[in-house]
């Protein structure tokens, strides 16, 4: 089960639509759990909000996983559901109480941003301006759910798809390979810790050829269902997500023999699914030790060997 938070117009129901879309999921939107628990309620976003609250106070946040599972209970139970969206923390928790396998996924967007997406879609009788609904009480309490979040993706900076990607790698759902042949470089834009690992792992089943480059200072982080995340360092951070690719450390990476022999192992790389560019670098006791004496405290150098 994926459950969604965050604020408005940050792209809650913009990304469950791509999941029921495309990541083959069933889609339940708690609006609609709280008009069955709730006939009576009207449909507009200040009557569903206190009628949430409502159930939230008299339930202590139980009645969503009450609602929810009797909606499904009937039924055969789906591969993935996605829920959009909680409300308060206690929400989540009785969802992974009653046995769900719960990804939280938290949204977010700067002000400015979300000031402007909602300004473009606001109609007759809607609020305007979104820093007059920031006022509102589940605006003002959104951040508790971010706290407690598995993934939080800021979408001012990521488009629709990037988002879905990153979901759907971080719940690692089987999907068929659909990408012709082709070359893809993978580039993060900022200071690092994009999430491009997730991203590389999502995408590797479509690939015949997994390469990385780089030094073993990156550590890409990927998650693995009822295990804990594995982080690399030196071999392709894909290697997870198609057993069948062929790994590649491309001209020009800087290669601890240490490091890299720990992956070989941990993940059980066979001889002859690894190529080693003859023009990748070794890292030796001496490039350290250099690093240490003049770079660690004058740069903050990670000391790794990699600035020699």
């Amino acid at each position: 089960m994926i459950v969604l938070s965050g604020r408005v117009c940050a792209g809650k129901s913009t990304l469950a639509a791509a999941l029921a879309a495309n990541g083959g999921a069933t889609l339940i939107k708690s609006k609609d759990l709280i008009c069955e628990r709730s006939p009576a309620t009207v449909r507009t976003r200040g009557a569903l909000q206190r009628a949430g609250r409502r159930l939230d106070r008299e339930t202590g946040g139980r009645w969503l996983s009450e609602a929810l599972n009797k909606r499904v209970m009937n039924d055969d139970p789906p591969s993935l559901v996605v829920v959009d969206a909680v409300r308060i923390p206690e929400q989540v928790l009785y969802l992974r109480q009653s046995g769900w396998s719960v990804t939280h996924v938290h949204l977010d967007a700067g002000k400015e941003e979300l000031d402007k997406r909602h300004a473009s879609k606001a109609t007759t009788g809607t609020v305007a301006a979104y820093r007059e609904l920031a006022k509102t009480w589940s605006e003002k309490h959104v951040k508790s759910l971010e706290k407690l979040a598995d993934v939080v993706i800021d979408t001012d900076r990521c488009s629709a798809s990037d988002v879905f990607a990153r979901v759907m790698a971080r719940v690692e759902i089987q999907r068929p390979v659909t990408a012709f042949p082709i070359i893809d470089v993978l580039i993060g834009g900022q200071y690092g810790s994009e999430g491009k690992g997730n991203i590389a792992h999502y995408l590797a089943p479509e690939y015949d050829v997994l390469v990385r480059v780089g030094g073993p200072n990156a550590g890409h982080k990927v998650f693995r269902p009822g295990e804990d995340p594995y982080t690399f360092r030196q071999l392709p951070s894909g290697a997870l997500g198609n057993r069948d690719a062929m790994l590649v450390l491309g001209a020009g990476a800087v290669i601890s023999l240490q490091q890299v022999l720990r992956e070989i192992a941990d993940l059980t790389i066979p001889f002859d699914k690894l190529i080693i560019d003859p023009q990748a670098m070794i890292i030796e006791s001496f490039d350290i030790d250099w690093e240490v004496e003049n770079l660690k405290a004058a740069i903050g150098s990670t000391a790794q060997g990699l600035s020699l």
